[in-house]
């Protein structure tokens, strides 16, 4: 048996398993049947050697990965992005993801379609408040303020993980106008009724309404964030998140962005639920142009623990 480092092992461990637990069996039937990869690996008597050196490929060059998939069910295409791997992260260019995932996400959003969901692993629409701290953070971190700020700047983005798409401004706003483009149609298909992004990984769940800005008609557009199944935040972290997100922190922060001559944000969101912190999980139901979400958590002391109690129900669109 061949013998791999620990450091071998720590690295292309983590990027193998993904790539046969999780990727293979997300892709849609035509990309299993353009995935290369896969082709080799069924025809190989031992495809360890082959994955570890993929993997080994993975870790150093993210253009040499996509993880990105769609799936149709029925009229909805479901895209998820794939937003941690994807990043380019160069002192010249900072982009949530590099450019050939934007273009594969161009292409397999065109199409008639009654609703478009759009998952992330982290949410596009964050609070206010902490919308314009991240934004105002990337461009301290670009020397806005000068050497010594940038230096600072970075230290407060590592410490805290400012890591959002509003630490990409770029990369947001371009999303947002991709987005647009979607929920205004086009002479060969008309707008999905729902453009519904999904979200984790914050500790929370709630529902958002967007607005895009210069549209007419169009789309509803909406973000569903829910992290179920996940270590609860403390008492201390609950009430950091609640005073991040609060108006007071939205002009505040807000304020600093406009001193570093950050560009108001081109598109406006509101939540039609704020962030509750119990284990949640959320069920999108689509009937046609129609779509309602229901976001359940989990028992507490004194109620039934062998089901999910509802935290709320939103109408998404009422189309038939």
């Amino acid at each position: 048996m061949r013998r791999t480092s620990w450091w071998d092992a720590r690295i292309t461990g983590p990027f193998m398993s993904y790539w046969v637990y999780q990727h293979i069996g997300n892709l849609s039937p035509p990309e299993l049947a353009e995935e290369e990869l896969l082709r080799h690996v069924q025809g190989d008597a031992d495809a360890g050697p082959r994955l570890r050196e993929r993997a080994r490929r993975w870790d150093r060059e993210s253009a040499a990965s996509r993880w990105a998939f769609y799936r149709d069910f029925g009229d909805t295409r479901l895209l998820v992005v794939d937003s941690r791997a994807a990043r380019v992260l160069s002192d010249e260019q900072r982009e949530m993801i590099d450019d050939e995932e934007w273009e594969w996400l161009i292409e397999h959003s065109r199409g008639d379609f009654d609703h478009l969901v759009i998952a992330s692993t982290l949410p596009v629409f964050v609070a206010s408040g902490i919308h314009h701290l991240e934004a105002w953070n990337e461009a301290i971190c670009a020397e806005r303020w000068g050497r010594t700020a940038a230096r600072l700047a970075e230290q407060l983005r590592r410490a805290v993980d400012l890591e959002h798409w509003s630490a990409f401004n770029t990369s947001f706003e371009r999303l947002c106008g991709w987005l647009r483009r979607i929920a205004e149609g086009t002479a060969a298909a008309r707008p999905p009724a729902t453009i519904v992004l999904l979200g984790g990984d914050v500790h929370n769940a709630s529902v958002s309404r967007v607005d895009l800005g210069g549209q007419s008609g169009g789309s509803r557009v909406f973000q569903i964030v829910c992290s179920p199944f996940r270590n609860p935040l403390s008492s201390t972290e609950r009430r950091v998140v609640r005073l991040t997100g609060s108006r007071g922190a939205a002009l505040l922060f807000s304020l600093l962005a406009r001193l570093a001559h950050v560009p108001t944000p081109s598109a406006d969101w509101s939540f039609v639920h704020k962030p509750t912190f119990d284990n949640s999980i959320g069920e999108l139901a689509l009937d046609r142009r129609a779509a309602r979400v229901t976001l359940r958590r989990s028992a507490r002391e004194g109620e039934d623990a062998e089901r999910l109690h509802a935290l709320h129900v939103t109408e998404l669109a009422n189309e038939r």
